[in-house]
């Protein structure tokens, strides 16, 4: 049992020694789930709030989380090199999705508490959904955050999996 353990352990290290760009599409990924996962209630402030521009910022967001996963998915093809036009896309659509989940924060405080005509929006047990949205931008964000610095540090952080050595010999078995 342990030395099927340790064999698996070991080819997905190797797997991740060849194919380190898979730890960044992860975390986009991550990023793309937890954004599109919470649509509904995301979509539901934004017909109760309805500020300006908060229907084209979550149709912008939901769009880039899946266009970034696409092209950064599209920027490295297996024997070639990596394409980094489709890397700065990546990194873009990114920093773009950052800015927008900063703005539909906003505009969900102001529709809760600054706004005065209308009168703000008072969250009620039937209006949760509210603070689930402002949630979700918040996990977004903080997720985008550590994407774009796993993104910026991926050649760092091969250059740390080159350095681990698993060769059979070394597994002990007993």
């Amino acid at each position: 049992m342990k030395k099927r353990f340790n064999d698996s352990f070991r080819k997905r290290i190797v797997y991740l020694k060849r194919n380190t760009y898979i730890i960044p599409l992860i975390f986009i990924l991550v990023s793309c789930l937890v954004f599109n996962l919470n649509l509904t209630c995301i979509s539901d402030t934004t017909a109760i709030i309805y500020a300006n521009g908060m229907g084209f910022t979550m149709f912008v967001i939901s769009l880039f989380s899946y266009l970034s996963l696409i092209t950064y998915m599209q920027a490295f093809p297996k024997r070639k090199k990596e394409k980094k036009f489709s890397i700065f896309l990546t990194f873009l659509m990114q920093f773009i999705s950052l800015f927008l989940d900063a703005f539909y924060y906003y505009c969900i405080i102001y529709g809760t508490q600054i706004r005065k005509d209308p009168a703000p929006i008072i969250i009620t047990d039937d209006k949760m959904y509210i603070i689930k949205a402002a949630n979700t931008i918040i996990a977004h964000g903080i997720i985008l955050i550590i994407t774009i610095i796993v993104m910026s540090l991926l050649s760092i952080i091969k250059k740390f999996i080159l350095k681990i050595n698993i060769e059979r010999n070394e597994i002990k078995y007993e």
